[in-house]
């Protein structure tokens, strides 16, 4: 990496630390929107054509502004909240615990990514993780439940992270009982398919950002509903499955979006953040008290680009109401279409320092990290062989030697003793 952008790097990850524990967010108070939706906002339903106009303004603006996007440099504030039941819980202690228990990550994570690659390397280097009771917020200490800390960088192709604070004292199932392996640090390469279930957790991805739910993007939402007009011939039945709304204030358009498919879905469009949205909420009832997930976001422009700068997701809603799975993201910093390092998505980026292990579980390969260049160990299950040493080398040489000139003594005499027995033989008449 140059020398510059290390610098700077540096000191946007130190300040992005003190943001953290420093902000509101630390204290699990949620970030308020600069734009919040109005209160009294008189919403008013769109015909199915001037309705087409709006979705397709929507489509354009937000795929326009996410596609300026070429490379995008990050730090996030994450925190992360989940439900586990005591039966989960008192296994992962070795302990009986009664009750339900929140487990809570507290972590920065550095985001990079490359989206023509595309390419997107990861480090989240101090994670803090707490278990606490509900209710109480008491909290519980344990020492076998640990977070793990890595670097990590996913591609087209491949699938590598690093846990730089770990170690392997017994060395690596992959390469048994050799010594050269024994108390490393270990970087893995795996397929990506690894990469693409982990969504969650140690591989949050920000494009996922402009997303609902992670899977649909906002402009793909706008066209399934110009789909639905061109294709579906009765209005009715179109308003009845998917409704567009109006509501004007103080010269400003605010649209809403409800769909009907099993759940009741409603997308606020916010005017002051290029019409991106304000909240995504899904509800058994079409009042939308009744909620089951939601995702609200807050907007930033960088250079001209809307970034999302808060993230609020709830899921898994529980039989009492409560949801079993939060997570919010602030963004601390953020630089876009900046050149990237060469060296940003191979093993270089990840840390690795001489005598470090890669274990490659494509090529089934085991690799010992030195001189910045991987050094090819030993295939993935093969059998360690002491090497010999060169005191026994030279002693199975002196052996082999004395036995050899025994042979050839032995092998002298023999022709000798029978030489003299045939030179012995009497003479015949």
């Amino acid at each position: 990496m140059r020398p510059q952008t290390s610098l700077l790097c540096i000191l946007l990850y130190l300040s992005a630390v003190i943001c953290l524990c420093s902000s509101n967010f630390c204290q699990g108070q949620q970030v308020a929107s600069q734009f919040p939706v109005p209160s009294n906002l008189d919403w008013r339903s769109l015909p199915p054509q001037s309705a087409l106009e709006v979705t397709g303004f929507i489509r354009q603006q937000t795929e326009g502004n996410y596609e300026q996007i070429r490379t995008w440099e990050a730090t996030y504030a994450k925190r992360e909240r989940s439900y586990a039941s005591e039966e989960e819980m008192s296994e992962a202690f070795e302990t009986k615990l009664t009750g339900t228990v929140i487990e809570e990550f507290n972590s920065t994570m550095r985001i990079v990514i490359d989206m023509d690659a595309p390419a997107v390397f990861r480090s989240e280097p101090n994670i803090k993780l707490k278990f606490m009771k509900e209710g109480s917020n008491e909290e519980i200490k344990g020492s076998l439940v640990k977070p793990v800390a890595w670097n990590s960088i996913v591609t087209a192709e491949q699938f590598i992270h690093f846990d730089s604070k770990s170690r392997w004292p017994n060395g690596v199932s992959d390469l048994p009982n050799n010594p050269k392996t024994f108390n490393k640090r270990v970087a893995f390469r795996e397929p990506v398919k690894k990469a693409e279930r982990m969504e969650l957790g140690n591989l949050m991805d920000p494009r996922d950002f402009f997303k609902f739910g992670g899977m649909k993007a906002f402009w793909d939402d706008m066209t399934d509903y110009q789909n639905l007009v061109k294709n579906e011939s009765d209005k009715q039945k179109v308003e009845r499955i998917c409704k567009i709304e109006e509501a004007v204030i103080a010269g400003a358009k605010w649209y809403r979006e409800t769909w009907k498919a099993g759940f009741y879905y409603t997308i606020i469009w916010n005017p002051h953040y290029g019409y991106h949205p304000q909240s995504h909420i899904c509800t058994r009832d079409p009042e939308g008290k009744d909620i089951m997930s939601s995702t609200e976001w807050n907007w930033k422009t960088v250079d001209n680009i809307y970034v999302p700068s808060y993230v609020k997701q709830r899921s898994s809603r529980r039989p009492d109401g409560k949801f079993g799975y939060e997570r919010e993201v602030k963004m601390l910093d953020c630089i876009l279409n900046r050149p990237l390092d060469s060296h940003q998505f191979d093993y270089a980026a990840l840390g690795l320092e001489d005598g470090d292990i890669i274990v490659d579980k494509i090529e089934n390969i085991v690799y010992l990290w030195g001189n910045g260049q991987p050094e090819k160990l030993g295939i993935v299950g093969e059998k360690y062989e002491p090497p010999v040493s060169e005191s026994v080398k030279g002693g199975t040489t002196r052996k082999w030697l004395f036995v050899a000139a025994n042979v050839a003594v032995l092998t002298l005499f023999i022709a000798y003793a029978l030489y003299r027995f045939l030179h012995k033989r009497p003479k015949t008449a």
